[in-house]
């Protein structure tokens, strides 16, 4: 004897009925596979909103090997993940007196290759409004640099008056060869 044997006519009454009322059983399914849908979806949304790992790593070391933090002196713990584990420092952060260039090629080696990157937040006009922005300075034609940033349009900086922006600023309302006016010496978006 079959194991479905016993649901035979269960089965039959039940495609009996969904087909005798078609419109019924079509939102009975909807109103069962909406929810699974949006629950499935924020699943995703969520799990795949936070980047972390190998990714994280390449976008913010780029090419090179470590990323060290300059914008003090403390003795400090950094987790694995600094980004998400953060630094703990052991005492009073000293803002005044961040290492220099020699101190670090002191610890790291003299051949060790350095390539700063300098973060800030600033504004530029657009129009008669200012816009508040995170400005990142680095070279983006270092090798160790690749990496960081995906150029998706446009060039790459070539003199100093210029920059590269991101997808949020172009929905600011930024076009390329806008000057960035406030910044600096006004450098033009390429």
């Amino acid at each position: 004897m079959s194991a479905l044997s016993g649901w035979r006519p269960a089965l039959r009454i039940a495609r009996r009925d969904a087909l005798r009322s078609r419109g019924r059983s079509i939102l009975v399914l909807v109103m069962i596979a909406l929810p699974v849908l949006g629950v499935s979806a924020a699943a995703v949304v969520t799990s795949t909103a936070e980047v972390r790992g190998a990714e994280w790593t390449e976008r913010m070391m780029g090419a090179a090997d470590a990323r060290i933090w300059t914008e003090g002196r403390a003795r400090m713990i950094q987790g694995a993940d600094p980004e998400h584990e953060g630094y703990t420092p052991l005492g009073d952060i000293d803002y005044d007196n961040a290492p220099t260039e020699a101190e670090m090629r002191a610890v790291l080696g003299e051949d060790a290759r350095l390539v700063p990157v300098v973060e800030t937040f600033t504004r530029a006009r657009l129009g008669d409004r200012a816009v508040h922005l995170q400005a990142v300075a680095v070279d983006l034609d270092d090798p160790l640099s690749e990496g960081l940033f995906t150029l998706e349009s446009g060039r790459l900086p070539g003199a100093p008056d210029e920059v590269v922006v991101n997808e949020a600023m172009l929905d600011k309302g930024f076009a390329v060869g806008d000057r960035l006016v406030g910044v600096g010496p006004d450098p033009t978006i390429v």
